[in-house]
């Protein structure tokens, strides 16, 4: 198996992983909640160093959606970090979803990037 095609497969699966959890998100009441976050975590971590390896720009990116861009936005559009701390609370949840969409949106560019820097 080439290279190209692990990564491929790695993709594929960080995505399938990473649609898992956003399944959970969008349920009413969450159950496992102290699961759910040592699952994103573990998610989070793997995917970060991946696109650390393959694009810094993708890993910024990805990753300040779960920092936060800045403390004005903080209160307004909560980053990841603190919205796993009430994951009872539906606004928080709401805003997860949202961040977590964006963060599955950057997983399916890899390929792409991958193709511009063969040429």
């Amino acid at each position: 198996m080439t290279k190209y095609r692990q990564i491929i497969e790695h993709v594929q699966t960080l995505a399938k992983e990473g649609d898992r959890l956003l399944s959970r998100v969008g349920k009413k009441k969450m159950s496992n909640s102290v699961e759910f976050v040592r699952q994103y975590h573990h998610w989070y971590e793997t995917t970060a160093s991946f696109l650390g390896e393959l694009s810094p720009d993708a890993k910024a990116d990805f990753a300040r959606l779960y920092e936060g861009a800045s403390r004005s936005t903080m209160r307004d559009d909560p980053p990841i970090v603190l919205v796993l701390s009430d994951l009872g609370n539906t606004a928080m949840r709401s805003s997860l979803e949202r961040k977590l969409s964006s963060q599955l949106g950057i997983i399916p560019a890899i390929p792409a990037m991958l193709d511009v820097r063969a040429f």
